[in-house]
């Protein structure tokens, strides 16, 4: 539906505060009748501990991060950790492709942030984008290497994921309680998974494990209650552990390619769960 792709926010003409500031070449100003910040120039924004979070404002005594609706990062090559942590009105952001790194809990707990635009970031750090369950649509971070721990977890309007062929690693809870996700193709380039990384995924039903995967951790796909098919393009895992597949759906199948020998010895089932060789698979990894 059209609305769907918009986003309308009220102008307050009464919000008459504007506030700038600098770090090391990258500025910002934020205007609060709008509740917009800008950054221009080159640099970083910088890391923020949690219980000194920055205000946004050159007046003592005004905090805008409860303000904050809009955020554009320019040419801004990191977000740093806390940076926008807890920011209850965002709705939005939008950075250029310089970005480089998401930080720790750098949007954490954002409750009404809804689009998303954060393509070029190599490294979302832990919980970056914790609890943020009005994020929607897909989340495309197609360049990324590493996605942090329980950097998307609670992120339950979510309904798709685009990974790319740059990422390596996916740590504990990452995607966990992404109860919307319907669609993930992992990528070829993807070595490890982390305990926990897509639980209660609850209405995902297929997934691919990467030929690079060697274990398949604890509770790795928990409580995904609609996932019935399970595609392994590589080897038989050297690891994977017995409550991997816990809270799925009871017609769950494991797949594997019939031409590899590694699977001989696993026989015709896995911890009560059908292990099949195909001669070729239906569906295989796609790489946009």
């Amino acid at each position: 539906k059209w609305e769907q792709n918009y986003i309308v926010l009220d102008w307050n003409p009464d919000k008459t505060d504007v506030a700038t500031g600098n770090f090391d070449g990258l500025s910002w100003k934020y205007r609060d009748d709008i509740g917009e910040i800008v950054f221009s120039g080159e640099g970083k924004i910088p890391d923020f501990e949690e219980d000194n979070l920055p205000t946004w404002s050159n007046i003592e005594g005004t905090d805008h991060m409860q303000d904050i609706k809009l955020i554009e990062t320019g040419n801004a090559t990191e977000i740093g950790n806390n940076a926008f942590n807890g920011a209850g009105k965002l709705v939005r952001i939008f950075s250029n492709n310089g970005l480089e790194r998401v930080g720790q809990s750098a949007f954490a707990n954002c409750t009404d942030l809804q689009v998303v635009g954060i393509q070029s970031a190599a490294r979302i750090d832990k919980e970056a984008f914790i609890n943020d369950a009005a994020i929607r649509d897909d989340m495309d971070i197609r360049n990324c290497q590493i996605v942090g721990e329980g950097a998307f977890k609670g992120c339950s309007s979510l309904t798709g994921i685009l990974l790319g062929e740059s990422l390596q690693t996916i740590e504990k809870e990452s995607f966990a309680l992404c109860s919307k996700v319907e669609t993930i193709i992992l990528p070829e380039s993807l070595v490890s998974l982390g305990d926990s990384c897509f639980m209660g995924c609850a209405i995902l039903r297929t997934i691919n494990i990467p030929r690079g995967v060697a274990a398949v951790p604890a509770l790795c796909f928990a409580d995904c209650a609609n996932l019935q098919k399970v595609y392994f393009y590589g080897d038989c895992p050297v690891t994977w552990q017995d409550n991997c597949f816990n809270g799925t759906h009871t017609d769950i199948t494991i797949y594997y390619r019939a031409a590899n020998t590694s699977w001989d010895n696993v026989g015709a089932s896995w911890n009560n769960i059908p292990v099949i060789g195909l001669d070729k698979f239906y569906t295989r990894p796609l790489f946009i």
